[in-house]
C-alpha cells in the first residue's frame, strides 16, 4: 500500500516537474514573440497541472496578445474566445485575480473601441443589462418625483430653500 502511495506521489511530482518545464519553454516562446509555441507549451503545463494558475494566465495571455480587435477572421475570434475562456477559468478558481480581471476588462474595452456602431451598441447594452449598479441608479432616477410644471412654485420652492439654509438669514430669527 505504501509503495502504491509512493508512486501516486511520484507522478503526481513528475507532472508537477514536466508543467513547470513547460511554463518556462513557454515564458521562453513568449519572450521571443513566437505566441502560437507560447500557446502549445502554456496548454501543455496546464494539461500536466491544472492547479498552476501562472501557466493558466499565461496561456490567456498568449491568446490575448494575438487578438487583433476589430479584425473578422476566424482566427482572430478564436484567439479572443480562448483568451476569454482562459480568464474565466482563473476568475472561477480566483475571483479577485487582478491580472485576469484586468486583461478581460482590456479585452472588453478594446473590442467595444475597435467595432462597427451597432458592435459598440451590442456590447454597451450587453453590460448595461449585467450591470446590477446601474440598474438600481436608473430605477431611482426614474423613481424621483417630478419638479412641480409651475416654474413660480419651483423658483419660490429654491427661494425658501435658500434662505433656510444661509446663516445670516438664521441668525437673524
Amino acid at each position: 500500500m505504501l509503495a502504491v502511495c509512493a508512486s501516486l506521489l511520484g507522478v503526481s511530482g513528475c507532472a508537477k516537474l514536466k508543467s513547470r518545464d513547460q511554463m518556462n519553454q513557454g515564458v521562453q516562446a513568449y519572450k521571443n514573440n513566437h505566441y502560437a509555441e507560447a500557446v502549445r507549451h502554456f496548454n501543455e503545463a496546464v494539461t500536466l497541472d491544472p492547479t498552476n494558475q501562472n501557466a493558466q494566465l499565461y496561456l490567456a495571455t498568449s491568446y490575448m496578445i494575438q487578438w487583433v480587435p476589430g479584425a473578422d477572421a476566424p482566427d482572430n475570434k478564436k484567439n479572443y474566445d480562448m483568451a476569454k475562456q482562459e480568464f474565466d477559468e482563473v476568475l472561477k478558481k480566483d475571483p479577485s485575480n487582478s491580472l485576469a480581471l484586468a486583461s478581460m476588462a482590456s479585452m472588453a474595452y478594446n473590442s467595444a473601441s475597435s467595432g462597427t456602431p451597432e458592435q459598440k451598441t451590442a456590447i454597451a447594452n450587453h453590460y448595461r443589462s449585467i450591470d446590477a449598479e446601474l440598474a438600481r441608479l436608473s430605477q431611482a432616477v426614474a423613481d424621483y418625483p417630478k419638479p412641480p410644471a409651475d416654474k413660480r412654485l419651483v423658483g419660490a420652492q429654491d427661494l425658501a430653500w435658500a434662505l433656510l439654509n444661509s446663516k445670516a438669514f438664521l441668525f437673524n430669527h
